[in-house]
């Protein structure tokens, strides 16, 4: 019975063993791959969110300089484009309120001088892209009629 034992003595895996192991393998770097995959795009959106969203105030400092310079008199629309860096925007501007300041005073005469109409509020719609990534931003500004 001695001689019995020792030849049905395994030296290997089965078959199916084999097999299922190696499932078990694929499955395990099929989701590794998909988590990868998933992080480096996520990645690549971040980066491209932060380059906009770092070029941002400097994109609404140029807008607000021209806002002020081309919106003087009975202009009530604007618009433009740029370039910063590697991203690109385009912009839009509506006037959505026009407005003086309030009425001076005259102490000695008791009289109060009514203002004329000088300082706007702007709609302005911003829209940045850099690298196939839009951004859409919408803020307002304001500005003022230099010649009262």
């Amino acid at each position: 019975m001695t001689n019995f034992q020792l030849m049905s003595k395994q030296n290997g895996f089965t078959v199916m063993e084999v097999l299922v192991a190696g499932f078990i393998m694929f499955l395990v770097i099929a989701t590794t791959t998909l988590i990868y995959r998933g992080a480096t795009l996520s990645s690549h959106k971040a980066e491209r969110s932060i380059y906009i969203n770092g070029l941002v105030p400097v994109m609404t400092d140029a807008i607000q300089l021209e806002i002020r310079q081309k919106g003087q008199a009975s202009i009530d629309k604007l618009s433009g484009s740029g370039k910063m860096g590697e991203a690109a925007y385009s912009w839009k501007a509506e006037m959505i309120d026009f407005q003086a300041a309030p009425p001076q005073m005259l102490a000695e005469a008791g009289l109060a001088v009514e203002q004329n109409n000088r300082f706007k509020l702007w709609q302005v719609e911003l829209d940045a892209n850099y690298k196939d990534y839009d951004r859409q931003y919408r803020y307002v500004e304001f500005s003022w009629n230099l010649a009262p």
